[in-house]
């Protein structure tokens, strides 16, 4: 990672990670490497303005050598990213920005075909935060533009209050989509009698939460309920030959951490119901 101030209210920064694995199986071992890299711009254009423009890629080739033979996924992943901040009176931010994404994959295994291996999308953001002496507010909007599902808006909504010196109740709700990734949407194992369906459509999901912070006993209390519900969830179609939007789920879920500092000891305990 290297960083320099270029001007007295420009500064950059260049970063570059690199990963190499080898891992292995009762029949078989897979390769592994990925690369990622970072070239930022952060400027501060006012006292009340200020924004940074990244690139940043990703690319990940994976070698499985296995029983069935060798199988080999290429990924490469670009996107360009822009985002100015403004600072509309203390403890009131407005954030807007946009960014455009590039996704290729090349994948070539025994017994598999692939028709398509890229997909683009582009989105645009706006965040508005607002934080008080016991009240804060989160309030963000995006659309976003693909390539290949066209126009989806999402949304999210998180309120907090402070309650005393030691408790806190949050609570928020939020829309998402995500769409089936190109494996799923062209790439086919016919040896296996298994297809890519290529008018698979994104799940949608809606989301609520409330929680609570708090001490008892010199303890750290958090509890968190949450619920999401999820439609055209993707799985296996009736002939089980291929993917279809054929499903819905509803997931009910709770969060409870407890956590005491007990003489130079930092203890935690979590549990998860879903």
């Amino acid at each position: 990672r290297l960083a320099r101030q270029l001007t007295e209210s420009v500064q950059g920064t260049l970063a570059y990670s690199g990963f190499d694995a080898e891992s292995e199986y009762d029949d078989g071992h897979i390769e592994s490497e990925s690369r990622q890299f970072n070239a930022r711009l952060d400027y501060q254009l006012s006292p009340v303005l200020c924004g940074w423009v990244s690139l940043e890629g990703f690319d990940e080739l994976n070698h499985n050598f296995g029983s069935f033979g060798t199988t080999v996924s290429d990924t490469e992943t670009r996107t360009l990213r822009w985002q100015n901040d403004l600072a509309l009176s203390p403890g009131r931010v407005l954030s807007v920005g946009l960014d455009t994404q590039q996704q290729e994959l090349d994948y070539a295994t025994f017994g598999a075909a692939q028709s398509d291996d890229s997909r683009d999308n582009d989105g645009i953001y706006g965040i508005f935060l607002m934080q008080g002496n016991r009240t804060d507010l989160e309030l963000s909007l995006r659309a976003d533009d693909n390539e290949r599902f066209g126009s989806h808006e999402t949304g999210n909504l998180a309120l907090g209050w402070q309650l005393g010196d030691s408790t806190r109740l949050r609570a928020g709700l939020g829309t998402a989509f995500k769409a089936p990734n190109l494996i799923d949407l062209y790439v086919d194992f016919p040896d296996f009698f298994f297809f890519a369906n290529p008018e698979l459509q994104p799940e949608r999901s809606a989301s609520v939460e409330v929680g609570v912070e708090t001490r008892l006993l010199d303890t750290a209390v958090s509890l968190n309920i949450f619920r999401t519900r999820i439609r055209d969830l993707i799985g296996s179609d009736e002939t089980f030959t291929s993917l279809a939007n054929i499903d819905e789920a509803r997931i009910n879920g709770l969060e409870l951490l407890v956590s005491r500092r007990l003489a130079d000891w930092d203890l935690s305990a979590s549990l998860t119901l879903l």
